[in-house]
């Protein structure tokens, strides 16, 4: 074998080794329960520092939980405080059973994505992250004192350990992979199949394990209606231009009736 063919042969080798062996990045492992859709936005610690964005959660939700571990610091309310960081978390009282933190919205939201994390605020506190968080939901109106046979699981998101990823290789080209934090805010979008998000009054994570920590529980969607049903204010109680319509035309027959009578 010629010198240039040789050079070119363990040229190419070498590329195809390097793409063989280059890292795949690390990412959220995500099971959906038949019917729902959960999905990474590809998103690693947005806002991190503060201030937490407005939100369903932040804006319209009441936080409630399994237990806390309190201490001053992990408390229950501070799921949806709107301050990111360990100072501002929840974590339970490490009692071994199973144990849980979910907001609930006081009335009937269209969920679009959900996002949370450990601490989004510095990145100081990355213990307590990487774990399996099964997301359930319901549409009872009191999510606190609601049983388990409540509550629907939409899916589970593993968030896997910390991995510093890999940079680029200049010689053969090879892509790197950006570095994957569990501790940081990660944002899901959340879906029904057929299209439209899924409809709750309440939501819930029940972290694998009960040394898990949360800083912050962020929900985005759409008010729906309020859970009483003879609300004036309640716009799934406004009928639409169509019922309208047949309520005067109802109207009118009766009138016509009476007058005949």
């Amino acid at each position: 074998m010629s010198k240039i063919k040789y050079l070119v042969a363990t040229t190419v080798a070498a590329v195809g080794l390097a793409a063989g062996n280059a890292q795949a990045q690390v990412e959220p492992v995500i099971t959906p329960e038949a019917g729902y859709n959960i999905s990474w936005t590809g998103t690693s610690g947005e806002f991190s520092g503060g201030p937490v964005p407005d939100n369903v959660g932040l804006s319209a939700g009441t936080a409630f939980g399994s237990s806390e571990y309190g201490a001053g610091v992990h408390h229950i309310a501070h799921a949806n405080d709107g301050i990111y960081g360990n100072s501002n978390s929840w974590l339970s009282n490490l009692a071994p059973v199973q144990q849980y933190i979910g907001i609930d919205f006081g009335g009937i939201y269209n969920l679009t994505s959900i996002a949370w994390s450990r601490d989004n605020l510095t990145g100081e506190f990355f213990d307590r992250a990487a774990d399996d968080y099964t997301l359930q939901i319901t549409m009872v109106a009191d999510a606190a004192s609601a049983s388990d046979g409540d509550w629907t699981t939409i899916g589970v998101v593993n968030k896997p350990e910390a991995d510093p990823g890999e940079a680029p290789d200049p010689i053969f080209g090879t892509p790197g992979t950006p570095p994957w934090n569990p501790w940081e805010r990660h944002e899901f979008n959340l879906s029904v199949d057929g299209g439209g998000g899924i409809e709750a009054t309440a939501l819930r994570i029940l972290p694998g394990s009960a040394g898990t920590a949360i800083d912050e529980i962020e929900l985005y969607g759409n008010f729906v209606s309020d859970l009483d049903p003879g609300d004036p204010d309640d716009p799934a109680v406004i009928p639409e231009p169509a019922s309208f319509a047949l309520l005067g035309l109802g109207g009118l027959m009766m009138m016509r009736r009476r007058r005949r009578a």
